[in-house]
């Protein structure tokens, strides 16, 4: 049996390193970051808060071929309306798929356009497809 990967979440608590409090407590994350990450992460109709949010991964049921176009397919709809507001520019959708196709991994690159700061590295997200 294959284990069950999950979405990377922020595990810690960012500190100040000078007066070593939590800098967590009087910042947050950029709301667009989060906006980006929960449409990545949530599974779009998997309730009734979600029906029009987040992406459908589940629905690629074999890794063929046409993987790469399938899953970018997803992206992009997860990911519309950030574009459309312009709120974020992607940049590229990047899918790795392993030799037995049983699973795949999607990298999205984007720019965040509400803070003009290109992010270093987006968070990988790996996708388990099939039975």
């Amino acid at each position: 049996m294959v284990p069950r990967v999950v979405a990377p979440v922020i595990a810690a608590e960012r500190i100040d390193v000078a007066s070593r409090d939590i800098a967590s407590v009087l910042s947050s994350a950029n709301v667009i970051d989060a906006q980006v990450q929960l449409a990545l992460t949530v599974e779009r109709g998997s309730g009734s808060a979600v029906e029009n949010v987040g992406q459908n991964f589940k629905s690629v049921r074999r890794l063929g071929d046409d993987a790469q176009q399938l899953l970018e397919a997803e992206v992009r709809i997860a990911l519309r309306e950030l574009v459309e507001r312009n709120d974020i520019y992607i940049e590229s959708v990047a899918v790795e798929v392993d030799s037995p196709n049983t699973w795949a991994e999607v990298t999205v690159n984007y720019i965040n356009l509400r803070v003009r700061k290109p992010r270093k590295r987006s968070p990988s997200f790996r996708v388990q497809v099939g039975k």
